[in-house]
């Protein structure tokens, strides 16, 4: 309480007394500071710490490329409709139809050559949600992961695969560690 205001916020009473603006009648207090990335990496959200979530399987980006290469492309169609799948099913609240997702990168492969970029990048960018929904701050790169399938082909699924082992890993540990 002052016989002056003290700076902003400050409110004169009936009295002609100036007082802080905590002491007000209709005072709320501010809202808590946003957290900073680091903390909510440290802690990942409720939903990342369930026991019973979701988490997709783990595999070795060199054996995806390896079976991939010995079964001349067929596993790496499964393996794309596997991660699409358990993308939706960790996280619903992404939509992702894995059949589409397939069908894009095959039958658009032969049909015309953009269904399979789109394809790419989307999964790529869904990974990328996934991951940042769990509070991760290092994250995919759609980009990278598109000039991959590009420019590189084998990159692409490497890429991915370390993305999402990465990723599975970071929840089994945190299931390791929960109560």
């Amino acid at each position: 309480m002052s016989d002056v205001s003290q700076g902003p916020g400050w409110w004169q009473a009936t009295d002609g007394r100036w007082y802080p603006p905590e002491n007000h009648p209709q005072y709320q207090p501010p809202p808590p500071p946003p957290q900073p990335l680091s903390a909510m990496a440290a802690a990942p959200p409720a939903a990342a710490q369930s026991q019973d979530m979701f988490v997709g399987k783990d595999r070795s980006p060199a054996s995806v490329l390896g079976l991939s290469i010995i079964t001349l492309g067929i596993y790496y169609l499964v393996w794309y409709y596997k991660i699409n799948n358990e993308i939706r099913q960790h996280d619903p609240d992404i939509k992702v139809s894995p059949g589409w997702a397939v069908a894009a990168i095959s039958i658009g492969a032969i049909l015309f050559f953009i269904p399979p970029l789109v394809s790419s990048y989307t999964t790529a960018a869904r990974i990328r949600q996934m991951q940042l929904d769990d509070g991760q701050v290092q994250t995919i790169s759609p980009v990278v992961a598109l000039l991959l399938h590009i420019f590189l082909g084998i990159g692409y699924p490497l890429y991915i695969a370390s993305q999402l082992r990465e990723h599975w890993h970071g929840h089994r540990r945190i299931m390791r560690t929960a109560p």
